[in-house]
């Protein structure tokens, strides 16, 4: 056991640490709250990477879901939101599900694309997660001092991780879960009370279509506590002092999240949907081919979930490249409007 905590505590510290060296705070300003039309607006100063020397203002609003991408001629002309209101844009990038963008461009879509719209692989879920308050962090007598700093894979055997892998192709809770705890209240003691901590427990694999003829919306907080019992495993103690769960089980994380199947890694990661099929061959260069103009960047592109911003960093890039022929601001070149879409309520 001692050896799978300190191989996944180093791992995620190595894969960090690159990023906390090189990346810098940008200085934000929040300018205008218009609670009537459920907008924000930020200002924040020059990212000196980006080759921005000047910041620039950004308009963010809530509660008004983005219903339809507007198009004329073979290119995007903007956004039609639920409360009516278009929004004119040249460029519109797509954060939310592939799925969802697809389906914003309505009769606009592309027959080809429309027929091959049903083989992007979705999956059949990966996991669940539980977010526990606790009265202290799991104590692990296998772990060192930078454990809680990282994520904590707690497998005492491959052959754990196989039995539940192949549990989870059968459409069944695995009976022993992979658990990975996250103690994020360990390095930002903000984000839970004086003396308190808050720990999630992811857990892997758990199947969203289930073959045992059960409900999730049942059987949520048994297995919940399973995950809560692989942590007491590794750390004993530890389920004495959870004072608060909220179970997110695969059906309440597509019905939170608007994910369909559950797949928070929105498109399956396996080799038939990565690199440049991912999430379909023609999709995979960010842009949807006969709508100019409209740019996915969510983990449905290359290189999926798991890669914090990698996808819109690239759909970004290549939005840049076509509009300015540079692949990042410049100067004080004037911008082009870049309408962003985030999360999209998933339409049944």
């Amino acid at each position: 056991m001692k050896s799978v905590i300190a191989a996944a505590s180093m791992l995620a510290l190595l894969a960090a640490a690159p990023a906390c060296a090189q990346s810098a705070m940008i200085a934000g300003t929040v300018t205008k709250v218009d609670e009537s039309a459920g907008k924000i607006t930020l200002k924040h100063g020059p990212i000196k990477k980006f080759d921005m020397d000047e910041g620039m203002s950004m308009v963010f609003r809530a509660g008004d879901p983005a219903t339809t991408i507007a198009t004329r001629g073979g290119a995007v002309t903007g956004v039609h939101t639920e409360s009516g209101e278009v929004i004119a844009a040249k460029i519109v990038v797509a954060g939310c599900h592939v799925e969802a963008a697809l389906g914003l461009l309505g009769p606009a879509l592309p027959a080809r694309l429309a027929r091959r719209r049903g083989e992007i692989q979705l999956g059949n879920g990966i996991g669940m997660i539980v977010r526990l308050g606790t009265s202290a962090l799991p104590h692990y007598p296998a772990g060192g001092p930078d454990t809680h700093r990282a994520m904590q894979l707690l497998a005492p055997s491959r052959q754990l991780l196989r039995a539940a892998y192949g549990e989870f192709l059968a459409g069944r809770p695995p009976t022993r879960p992979a658990a990975l705890a996250m103690t994020f209240s360990a390095f930002d003691p903000t984000i839970a009370p004086p003396g308190h901590h808050n720990v999630s427990v992811w857990g892997q694999w758990h199947p969203y279509e289930l073959s045992t003829g059960e409900q999730w919306v049942d059987i949520g907080k048994r297995e919940a506590d399973r995950l809560i019992g692989e942590v007491e495993a590794a750390a004993p103690g530890f389920a004495s002092s959870v004072e608060h769960v909220h179970v997110q089980h695969p059906v309440e994380i597509e019905r939170e999240l608007a994910l369909p199947r559950a797949n928070v890694m929105h498109v399956n990661m396996d080799l038939a949907s990565m690199f440049g099929m991912r999430p379909l061959p023609e999709l995979a260069g960010y842009q949807v081919p006969g709508v100019a103009g409209l740019y996915l960047a969510s983990a449905g592109m290359h290189p999926g979930g798991g890669v914090f911003g990698a996808s819109g960093r690239t759909a970004a890039g290549v939005a840049l490249a076509d509009h300015s022929g540079r692949p990042a601001w410049a100067g004080r070149r004037r911008a082009t409007r870049i309408t962003g879409l985030g999360r999209v309520p998933r339409r049944r």
